[in-house]
């Protein structure tokens, strides 16, 4: 997905732009709409905005994980979640062998 397709939709959500994605959740582009208002636009916003999210998810895990585990166990699920993210992303390669040279 391009990142520019949320700064599109976002844009259109904060009355800025003129186009339009309909086939994106409105969620995301409605949150970073509310940042573009002030004059905070471009992508920087975009992942300002999803860093964010998942700083709050992995820390909601965390707690969620707490109601249920110990706390040696809840901290490393917390980063289980963390880490799988980052490290499966299908976008991400996995190293240099994947690179194209």
């Amino acid at each position: 997905m391009n990142i520019f397709l949320y700064v599109n939709n976002a844009m259109k959500m904060a009355h800025l732009g003129l186009s339009d994605v309909p086939y994106l959740p409105p969620f995301l582009p409605a949150v970073i709409s509310i940042f573009f208002r002030p004059g905070f636009a471009g992508e920087k916003v975009v992942f300002a905005v999803v860093s964010a999210f998942y700083v709050a998810a992995v820390i909601g895990m965390h707690l969620l994980l707490r109601i249920r585990f110990s706390e040696l166990e809840s901290p490393a699920g917390s980063i289980y979640f963390a880490s799988f993210i980052v490290l499966f992303y299908p976008g991400l390669p996995q190293g240099p062998w994947m690179c194209p040279q």
